[in-house]
C-alpha cells in the first residue's frame, strides 16, 4: 500500500491533497508504523541468529539510520527531497550500541553525536589500530561515553545534503541554503536561512535568522561553519552533477 501511495497520482508527500482528504494522512501513517514494525521484526530475527550462533556476548551490534521522518511535521513527510536539512525530524537518529560482553549497564548519553563517530569508535572497542589513511578521520571514539557515560565533548555538529548546511550546538541550529551545484538544480536562497532555539521552541517554528538579538549566535554558528569547511572542502565536481553529501564531523 506504501508503495502504491508513493507512487500513484496522490503521491503521499503531498499533504496539501491529505489536508482535502484526511483519510490519506490516515493512511500514510498506518503504512509509517508497519514499517517500523517491520523494521522491529527483522532486527529481532538478526538478535536470534546471533544467540543461535553463540556469538551474542561477543558481537557489537548497531542501530542507527541515515535520516528521520517528518510524518507529517512541518507539512512534510518522509526525509523530503525537496533539500530541507535543519530539521530535527531528518537529522534526529537512533544511535543504539548492543555488546553484552562489554557494555554490561544500559544508559543513556547525551551530547551530540554523529555518524562519523561510528567508525572510529568500532576501532577503539574492538582493539584495532587505526590505518594509515591520506586524510584524518572527521569521526571520534564514543568509547568512553559508552563505558562510563563520561561526555561526548562536541560543542558543535555540521550535517550537509545537496541543497542546505545545517550547523547546531546543545541549542542552538542554524540552518544554510547553499548555492545550487548547477542551474539545473533548485535554488532556495530567497527563502532565507533558519535559526532555531531548540530548548524554548523545540519545535521548530519560530524562525530567529536576521533578529538582532540573536545576532551574537547566528555569527557564531556561522563562523564555525565556515572554518568547518575549510577543513572539509568539497570535492571538485563535473559539471551539472549534484555534490554528494558530505561527511559529518567536528
Amino acid at each position: 500500500m506504501f508503495q502504491e501511495q508513493s507512487r500513484g497520482s496522490n503521491r503521499i508527500w503531498r499533504l496539501d491533497l491529505a489536508r482535502q482528504d484526511e483519510q490519506i494522512y490516515r493512511d500514510f501513517i498506518t503504512a509509517y508504523y508497519a514499517l517500523v514494525e517491520e523494521i522491529d521484526d527483522h532486527v529481532g530475527a538478526i538478535l536470534r541468529a546471533l544467540a543461535e550462533a553463540g556469538e551474542s556476548e561477543n558481537t557489537i551490534v548497531i542501530y542507527a539510520s541515515d535520516h528521520g521522518d517528518f510524518v507529517g511535521a512541518h507539512g512534510m513527510v518522509e526525509k523530503c527531497s525537496s533539500g530541507h536539512n535543519v530539521y530535527e525530524e531528518t537529522l534526529r537518529i537512533p544511535l543504539i550500541f548492543r555488546w553484552p560482553e562489554g557494555l554490561k549497564s544500559p544508559r543513556t548519553c547525551d551530547g551530540l553525536a554523529e555518524l562519523v563517530d561510528v567508525y572510529p569508535t568500532l576501532l577503539e572497542l574492538c582493539q584495532i589500530k587505526a590505518p594509515e589513511t591520506k586524510h584524518p578521520l572527521q569521526g571520534r571514539s564514543l568509547a568512553g561515553a559508552l563505558r562510563s557515560g563520561e561526555a561526548i565533548g562536541r560543542d558543535y555538529g555540521v550535517s550537509e545534503n545537496w541543497a542546505q548546511s545545517c550547523v547546531f550546538n546543545e541549542r542552538y541550529k542554524l540552518g544554510v541554503w547553499q548555492k545550487p551545484a548547477s542551474e539545473k538544480e533548485l535554488d532556495y536562497r530567497a527563502f532565507g536561512d533558519m535559526l532555531f532555539d531548540r530548548h524554548e521552541d523545540p519545535l521548530e517554528l519560530r524562525n530567529l535568522a536576521g533578529r538582532s538579538d540573536y545576532q551574537k549566535i547566528e555569527t557564531d554558528l556561522r563562523g564555525y561553519l565556515a572554518s568547518w569547511r575549510a577543513r572539509h572542502p568539497s570535492p571538485q565536481l563535473e559539471p551539472g552533477k549534484v555534490p554528494l553529501l558530505r561527511a559529518h564531523g567536528a
